[in-house]
């Protein structure tokens, strides 16, 4: 990640201290307009200098982050949500519903929290689990409640 940044750690400090100073001087810049020549009087454009710096400071970090410890803990995927998605019967039959993880693409239906979903899968037999996302693991890493996965039909 952020390749592009050099690989010693001095070298990414110094970056952060220059970073650092001219993020002080476009706030300050905003705050007066033309008290820095070499930054633009328009506020508008100060703010877009200052988050643009902003961003650079925050890459230098990551990457010293990285160096120090190997870790990039902010491409973590987000948790994933769950979906339950219903299937109406016209005759009134018990219906089925599927189980899926928000991120997968054929889960549409009612938003629902961790407890829900877990609930859902434990205690309602007339809810599967989608066989394209394979909810059923991730909640059973967040709950000991949940026995092993059933076997998927076909």
């Amino acid at each position: 990640m952020h390749d592009d940044l050099p690989e010693d750690l001095d070298d990414l400090q110094l970056i952060q201290e220059y970073l650092d100073r001219q993020i002080t001087r476009a706030l300050a810049q905003h705050d007066r307009p033309g008290l820095h020549e070499e930054l633009p009087a328009n506020r508008r454009q100060v703010v877009v200098v200052g988050t643009f710096l902003r961003e650079q400071a925050k890459r230098v970090r990551q990457r010293a982050h990285y160096i120090e410890t190997g870790e990039e803990p902010w491409r973590a995927e987000p948790a994933p949500g769950w979906i339950l998605q219903f299937f109406a019967k016209p005759d009134n039959r018990p219906s089925r519903s599927t189980l899926h993880r928000s991120d997968c693409p054929f889960g549409k239906g009612k938003t629902l929290t961790v407890a829900e979903a877990i609930v859902a899968m434990r205690d309602v037999p007339e809810v599967d689990e989608c066989p394209q996302c394979r909810p059923y693991e991730e909640l059973r890493r967040r709950s000991a409640d949940l026995p092993p996965a059933p076997p998927l039909p076909g």
